[in-house]
């Protein structure tokens, strides 16, 4: 029998509320019928506790029905199911059911006089509803013979009176002194048992109410109980370890699955059948039943708590908005092998099929957020090297990879290397260099947790050869492109004339930090600031994420760091139509949220596409002088160079001629 599992979790963003997913987990099996599993099944512990009638309950002449205590149930062979109450539900084996010969199925209802010694007598009509009252999706049969009745109260029938005044329901009528009470049983058949489909978990309802509506009600759902040895989704292996991309797709977190735990059926997992969640703890699982990884109970292969290990490499369990919590376990439910479980886009899964069970890793998934996004890298020797310029940090409020955080507190150090006044590691001694990242985050909940993550940095010596490692001395020259008739304006990028004298600084370098004259727009949303240490209350300007060819552009005039050493631009803002033109302040340096405007490299393609609104230019010269022909919005354009001219650049065409390196006005066809 193939299932499918479900997979829940909730979506962790404010704008988002909670969410199915659905993933194919596995195959799994039935058990063989063991004499010690029992027809009924009611979970860890039965819930047999009755319900009474309080003042507060009842109004007008229902308020004789006070101290009425009461209860509806299901049994089999003896067997009682729980009681009727707030969400409580019982399960038939119908294994089990079948191997006993398809007995009766008994409805009850049980009363009781609770009101103790001298408080009088209860008159009683309390109604049986049939499950096909309730509407129920199994169909059962109510035999017309006559109840069985028990008790202790004295007389035929225990002084208890049935009387039918609709097919669907059965009213129990007696008068109960302090303490008599009476259980009153109707026998019903499943109408077709081979009509019940147990896997997508059909049930039938019984209920017990007063006639103003009040009472108690039990879902008895038909299932079947699966032999946990044979569950592919339990089979020996790692956790597989995923995140989820923008778009929702779950992927595998390569870079931490060598440290994630074996699975532990005994240690890591438990079971809730009857909707009692994360906690039930029950001894076993049913179709439709849930079972749950507890991260907090598993160990990572390298000693660590699962969770402090996330943690100490950048990594935290996904929020759970709906639940104001961090989630720290998953959660599973069996759906129906023709189900799709409620997900609107099966494929959300697909990636991770060809990974469960194989290569060591076992059959179950446990998803986390990716915070700080940092990798290994090699440097030359001697070159400018920010940390700060090579990290992101991702949401920690959201289930997926889609938003980063603009702006990240993140602090950097290393325990054998050496961090400059700037903020850049000293790369002038060959070696390899731990530097770690840490992000405070902050929850909703008040919860806070440190992350940290430590990559290792690479310094080869320099080749025998020897070899520049400094790009040679430039001359700043204010990057300027000829505006001619019929290309667009904004193939022009003006720099203040404070950036026309200034030696370019160390900082800028081929990690993409801009240099001084050169032109930068924004990515994301971002903000311009009085001072270099950010603060809400020094903002000066915002700028809206917008389309590529409306991108806020700006020229670095000089560079500063936050007290944290984070490195920012100076800028000048030159969006000439914009209220914003001419301000000056900082802007952030951190290249996930801005870019250089011009490109440094040519598409692997080379091809490029006109984007510009009203089309670009061709020069003869590659300082955009002496004009050759105009090519409109959408022109595909083959190209066979890069070159610079001050601090722009531009491509060569295979026929000689040069056009803007602009982005607002051209595109590689393989960006």
């Amino acid at each position: 029998m193939i299932n499918q599992i479900s997979r829940w979790t909730t979506v962790t963003f404010k704008i988002v509320i909670a969410v199915l997913f659905v993933g194919i987990i596995g195959s799994f099996q039935h058990s063989a019928r063991a004499a010690s599993d029992p027809i009924v099944y009611n979970g860890a512990v039965a819930k047999q506790a009755t319900s009474t009638y309080q003042d507060s309950d009842l109004t007008g002449n229902y308020k004789q029905l006070v101290g009425l205590e009461r209860a509806a149930y299901i049994s089999i062979n003896g067997e009682k199911s729980n009681y009727s109450g707030n969400g409580v539900a019982s399960i038939i084996d119908i294994d089990q059911y079948i191997a006993a010969g398809k007995p009766t199925i008994y409805a009850h209802i049980y009363l009781r006089n609770n009101r103790g010694e001298g408080g009088g007598e209860i008159n009683a009509a309390q109604i049986l509803r049939h499950p096909k009252d309730m509407k129920s999706s199994v169909v059962m049969n109510v035999d017309d013979s006559n109840p069985i009745i028990s008790g202790n109260k004295p007389g035929e029938n225990h002084g208890v009176k049935k009387e039918k005044f609709f097919p669907n329901h059965v009213v129990a009528k007696v008068t109960l002194a302090p303490g008599e009470w009476v259980d009153f049983s109707v026998p019903m058949t499943v109408d077709d048992l081979n009509a019940v489909d147990y896997e997508a978990g059909q049930a039938f309802t019984i209920k017990e109410n007063n006639w103003g509506a009040i009472g108690t009600q039990l879902g008895v759902r038909f299932a079947k109980k699966y032999d946990l040895e044979k569950m592919q989704a339990f089979q020996p292996g790692q956790y597989l370890v995923t995140t989820r991309d923008q778009d929702g797709y779950y992927q595998q977190e390569k870079a931490i699955q060598s440290l994630m735990p074996t699975f532990n059926r005994q240690n890591d997992i438990t079971f809730s059948n009857l909707g009692g969640g994360f906690g039930a703890n029950e001894p076993a699982l049913y179709t439709r039943g849930s079972f749950f990884v507890d991260g907090n109970q598993m160990t990572a292969q390298n000693g660590q708590p699962f969770m402090e290990m996330l943690y100490t490499h950048g990594y935290a369990p996904v929020w759970a908005s709906d639940r104001n919590s961090l989630l720290t376990h998953e959660s599973f439910t069996t759906v129906a092998s023709n189900s799709d479980g409620g997900s609107s886009q099966p494929g959300y899964f697909d990636s991770l099929l060809p990974v469960l069970n194989h290569n060591g890793i076992g059959g179950i998934n446990f998803h986390v957020q990716r915070v700080i996004d940092a990798a290994d890298t090699t440097v030359k020797q001697g070159e400018h090297w920010q940390p700060l310029a090579h990290v992101k940090i991702w949401n920690p409020l959201q289930d997926r990879l889609k938003d980063l955080v603009e702006e990240p507190d993140v602090t950097v150090s290393t325990e054998n290397g050496r961090l400059n006044a700037d903020g850049t590691l000293d790369t002038n001694t060959p070696g390899v260099y731990d530097v770690k990242y840490r992000y405070v985050a902050t929850y909703p909940n008040n919860e806070v947790h440190t992350l940290t993550k430590t990559i290792k940095v690479t310094v080869p010596g320099r080749s025998s050869g020897g070899g520049s490692t400094g790009g040679g001395s430039t001359t700043n020259v204010t990057p300027t492109e000829n505006s001619n008739a019929g290309q667009s304006k904004d193939d022009h990028t003006p720099s203040p004339s404070e950036s026309q004298t200034t030696e370019p600084s160390k900082v800028a370098d081929s990690n993409g930090v801009a240099k001084k004259g050169a032109a930068v727009y924004g990515l994301k949303k971002i903000y311009l600031y009085r001072n270099a240490t950010f603060n809400k209350r020094q903002r000066l300007a915002v700028y809206p994420k917008t389309k590529r060819i409306e991108r806020p552009m700006f020229v670095v005039t000089d560079y500063a760091h936050s007290k944290n050493g984070i490195l920012r631009y100076r800028v000048k803002d030159v969006n000439h139509k914009s209220k914003t033109a001419g301000k000056v302040g900082y802007i952030t340096a951190n290249r996930h949220f801005v870019t250089k405007v011009y490109y440094g490299s040519l598409p692997s393609s080379k091809r490029i596409t006109v984007i510009a609104t009203k089309g670009v230019n061709a020069y003869r010269n590659k300082n955009l002088t002496k004009r050759v022909t105009h090519y409109k919005k959408g022109r595909h354009l083959q190209v066979k160079k890069i070159v610079t001219h001050n601090l722009t650049t531009r491509y060569q065409l295979t026929n000689g001629n040069y056009v803007t390196g602009n982005k607002k006005l051209i595109i590689q066809d393989n960006d």
